[in-house]
Order: structure tokens, then sequence, then C-alpha cells
């Protein structure tokens, strides 16, 4: 009897051990076949002029803290902008600098950060000069750069002389406002301040179910993959929520207009305010090329706008959140537009392809809910740029 218990616990022990070290192979598998940044999560510090930064030679970064695989010598085109073009999300290759890179053939350096916006991509720019591009594209993502730059001015000692040189709103009295109903009770974002969101959000406190799970995405390739890929598309797509998520079995993805309109709503002073802050950074950094335009621009869209007209073609109805974010962004984007113009910097526009492709009923961003492009929608953005590249 004792010598039949012995032989099941030894048998459990091995295959357990069995276990272990299958899992250990799995896990050094999945560090060797891929990226450092496609696996292990970002850790911001704070910094006093970008508010925070990646730490350089950490998670598959550069000795710079940007997602390359070197930061020595000279680099024909940067990309500077915010998660966007980091390619939060996605593989390395599937990045749009890294897609960009391949197409032309030559060197694209990828300088976007998480949860930056215009007050970064201005710092950014003086910074890439070092690099002595031929040239440089800003990425502005109508998505909460607004607020990025809101909050960067207001909160941060370094910028707040931004706040007085930005004007008033009587420079935006050509935009039409949203008519429609809102209940904004429905969808107030608690973290519309990215900084809260990054350098906060890791403090000491909740569950231990929380903390075992940050724990192991720090850690563990396969955890992570694992609640990417499985744990977070089954709970997301459940998440109804009227107002603030909408999901339609029409394209695969799962909406924010609600969060969409918190970032674009002109009825926000804030959101007013960093508009007319960006407008100001657009200012500068024509005062910084001095004379190289060499310096272009392109409007990332939310997927809200990219799919509204393939929608409204299969007589979806969209909530009125969704309506309204649509519209605030679309006339955004024309100021927008018209300010870059003015000041004399070339524009890339991304929205026609992208809106193709949605159009045909390709998916071009994350199928859960955040606002990130997935590997085909990268290559459309990056496509586009090359073209015009190509054509400058």
């Amino acid at each position: 009897m004792i010598k039949i218990k012995n032989a099941k616990v030894i048998n459990t022990g091995l295959i357990l051990i069995s276990l272990l070290m299958g899992l250990l192979v799995c896990e050094l598998f999945l560090r060797l076949v891929s990226h450092g940044s496609d696996i292990m999560p970002m850790i911001p510090t704070p910094d006093p002029i970008l508010g925070w930064r990646l730490p350089p030679l950490q998670s598959g970064l550069d000795a710079r803290g940007f997602r390359n695989i070197t930061a020595e010598g000279d680099f024909p085109i940067v990309c500077i902008g915010d998660s966007m073009i980091y390619g939060a999300g996605l593989p390395f290759r599937y990045a749009v600098p890294q897609q960009m890179s391949l197409m032309l053939g030559e060197l694209v350096y990828n300088m976007g950060g998480p949860a930056y916006g215009p007050i970064q991509y201005y710092q950014l720019f003086k910074e890439s000069r070092n690099m002595h591009p031929r040239k440089t594209i800003i990425a502005i993502f109508m998505g909460n750069n607004l607020l990025k730059a809101y909050f960067m001015a207001y909160q941060h000692e370094h910028w707040k002389w931004l706040v007085n040189e930005s004007g008033d709103d009587n420079q935006l009295q050509t935009m039409s406002r949203c008519s429609l109903p809102v209940d904004f009770a429905k969808i107030d974002f608690q973290y519309l301040d990215p900084e809260k969101v990054l350098l906060h959000s890791s403090n000491k406190g909740g569950s231990f179910v929380r903390a075992v799970h940050e724990f192991l995405s720090s850690h563990s390739a396969i955890y992570a993959n694992l609640y990417e890929r499985m744990v977070k598309p089954l709970v997301q797509k459940r998440l109804q929520l009227p107002g603030v998520y909408f999901y339609s079995t029409a394209i695969d993805t799962v909406f924010v207009p609600g969060g969409n309109l918190r970032y674009l709503d002109l009825q926000d002073n804030r959101v007013r305010r960093g508009l007319l802050i960006t407008k100001k950074i657009i200012e500068l950094l024509s005062t910084e090329q001095r004379g190289n335009h060499d310096l272009l621009f392109t409007i990332l869209p939310t997927k809200e706008n990219v799919y509204y007209n393939f929608l409204k073609s299969k007589n979806i109805a969209l909530p009125n959140e969704f309506e309204c974010c649509v519209h605030y962004e679309r006339e955004i984007s024309r100021w927008l537009n018209n300010v870059i113009k003015s000041n004399g910097f070339g524009f890339i526009d991304v929205f026609p392809p992208l809106e193709k492709g949605a159009t045909d009923g390709v998916l071009l961003y994350n199928h859960l809910s955040d606002c990130h492009l997935n590997a085909e929608g990268s290559r459309i953005v990056a496509k586009t740029i090359c073209n015009a590249l190509k054509n400058n």
C-alpha cells in the first residue's frame, strides 16, 4: 500500500515537472522568436520635459528608449507619434515605421511613444535633428491627442507658457457643434489624463488577483500572450455599455464612441484648449524647420470615423455618441488640415485609403475596444506615406 502511494506521488511529481519544463521551453521559445517589445510590457518613467519616457535598452527598446533595432547613426526618415506609430498591440515588424522601412528599402526610425501628444512631438522633432533625417513625419491621432496637449500644457511647469501663447476660442468659431442629445453621465471616463494611466496605475494596492495578474503580465511571455489573445476578447465583446461601447457583427471590432466623444467634444473647454495648443505647436514647428521643408504631417483617424460610412451602408443604427464623435472628428480634422497647410507643411491624407479598406469590409483596427491599427491598417498607412514620400 505504501509503495502504491509512493508511486502515485512520484508519478504526480514527474507530471508536474514535465508540465513545468514544457512551460519553460514555451517561454524560452516565445522570447527567442519574438522581438522584446512584442512580449514584454512597457514601463514608463517620469521625465521633466516629455512627462514620461520608456527606459532605454529595456523591453526590446533601443538606446534612446524607442522601438527600433538600433539608435546609432543617421536615419533618412523619422516617424514621430504616439502608440499608433509605436505599434501598440502589434509585433515589431508590423509597426508603421518598420513596414515603411521594408517598402522604401531604407532605414526609418520609429519615434513613437505611448500616450504622447503634440507637445511631445514638438520636443521629439527637435531631438530628431541629431539623426539628420531627409524627411520627418508627425502623425497626429484624433482619438486623444488634443487632451494630451491640454494636460501637458496645464500640468507641467516646463510647458505652461503654451497656455497663454495659444490664443482664444474665437479661432474655433467656424466649427459646428453636434446637436444630438448625449447623456455624458454614462461616459464619464476618469482616465482622460494619460499620465494617470501610465505613471500611477501601477501604484500598490488593489486585490491579490490583480497583483498576480500584473506580475505575470510583466514576467511571463506565455501569460501575456494568452491574456491578450484569449481573455480580453472574451470580456470586451460583451461590454455592451450604452453610449460607451458599440459592437456590430458587420465588422469584428469593438467601437468606443463614448470615449472618443469625450476626447473630441468641442463643447468641452479642455478639448478646445488642447486644439489651440496643437495649433500653436504646429506654428512653432514651422519656425523650427528654418527653411528645410523636411517635415510632413498626417492625421490618423479613429476607427469610428473610418467605419462610419461602412456601418451606415449596412443600415445599422448608430448611437448619438457615435454620430457626435464622428461629426467632431471631421470638423477638427478639416480645421487642423488648414492649419498645417497654412504653415507651409505637406500633408499626407491616409483617411481615403483606410476608408476604402473599411468599405471593402476589411478589418483595419484591433478587434478589441482599444483604438490601435492592426497589421493591415498599419500597412495601408505605411504604403500611403511611402507613396507620398516618393512624390516629394
